[in-house]
């Protein structure tokens, strides 16, 4: 199994990603919590992170979305960008309940992910287990080697 690595950049889904995701390395620089500004409603996106593997006759995708339920979260493939996005709800407060602290994101998230080489449409598979959820791609069989045969002469 082969683990694919890209650069971080590559992986933002939308124009303000950058200042979120170096925001949050200031933050864990300085020991500040991620998300720390609550009262700043333009920072309530989350990015969860995200693995790409490179099977043999597969890519398999996993991304931590812990506290969702499965309803909150939509899969989509075009072409070869797999679009993952969904909304994490912040928990009700109850009675006189005050947060001293909140170190946990909620809102919205997208991820999109371009695959190496195009994926069949019609074997994609998804499981969603212990906040993991994994989607299977299998390659396209116009990808995939062809063994070719000498003959001699």
């Amino acid at each position: 199994m082969k683990l694919i690595q890209f650069q971080r950049p590559q992986l933002w889904s939308t124009p303000f990603e950058r200042a979120f995701t170096l925001r949050d390395e200031i933050n864990r620089v300085f020991g500040v919590p991620s998300g720390g500004c609550a009262s700043d409603e333009s920072f309530t996106n989350w990015t969860p992170a995200l693995d790409l593997f490179d099977l043999k006759e597969k890519f398999e995708v996993r991304v931590e979305l812990p506290g969702l339920n499965k309803d909150d979260i939509q899969i989509a493939l075009h072409e070869n960008t797999l679009t993952i996005k969904g909304e994490r709800r912040a928990e009700p407060q109850e009675g006189e309940e005050t947060i001293s602290r909140s170190e946990r994101l909620f809102g919205r998230f997208e991820r999109s992910i371009e695959l190496p080489t195009a994926a069949d449409l019609s074997k994609v598979e998804a499981r969603y287990t212990d906040g993991i959820l994994t989607v299977t791609l299998a390659k396209s069989e116009a990808v995939k080697p062809t063994k070719i045969n000498i003959t001699v002469n």
